[in-house]
């Protein structure tokens, strides 16, 4: 029931992704300077983030190879602009370090550039220290720190 659950969660995710790169909304009065987020992407954001949920209240419930490639797929997929933020959040854990090499292909993407350092830093991803260490001087303070902490444990 709960992989059904998932599944349809995915589904509604895939769904909202526009077949286009949409252009950047203008600032909004309490978005400390960034693009407005488009209703897409908190859909896409919600649907990712209600799988979290479910994932963490059923401890014992494990992602199927198809629903893990189809994540990934989201996480990857720059349509989705900011919903897949939550979607890339979801493969912070050492079991999906196979996914490693496509989250880091999101780094140079400042709407989940963040999240991806804090993915990789929780699949304990050894490989990218040279990649995450110009995040170490990052002007925002979460990505920064997230970056300091992944080159002081895998450098």
């Amino acid at each position: 029931m709960i992989l059904d659950e998932i599944n349809r969660l995915l589904a509604v995710a895939e769904k909202a992704i526009p077949d286009t790169l949409l252009p950047d909304q203008p600032p909004g009065k309490y978005t400390s300077g960034k693009p407005q987020m488009y209703a897409f992407e908190h859909e896409i954001w919600r649907s990712g983030d209600d799988i979290r949920l479910y994932l963490s209240q059923n401890k014992t419930c494990k992602l199927s190879e198809a629903q893990q490639n189809r994540i990934v797929k989201i996480a990857v997929n720059p349509f989705a602009k900011r919903g897949r933020q939550s979607f890339i959040m979801l493969l912070g854990y050492k079991k999906y370090q196979q996914f490693s090499g496509q989250i880091i292909s999101q780094i140079s993407d400042s709407d989940v550039e963040g999240h991806v350092v804090d993915t990789l830093l929780k699949m304990q991803a050894l490989d990218y220290a040279d990649i995450i260490e110009p995040f170490t001087r990052h002007e925002i303070a979460w990505i920064r720190n997230k970056a300091k902490k992944y080159i002081e444990n895998y450098r």
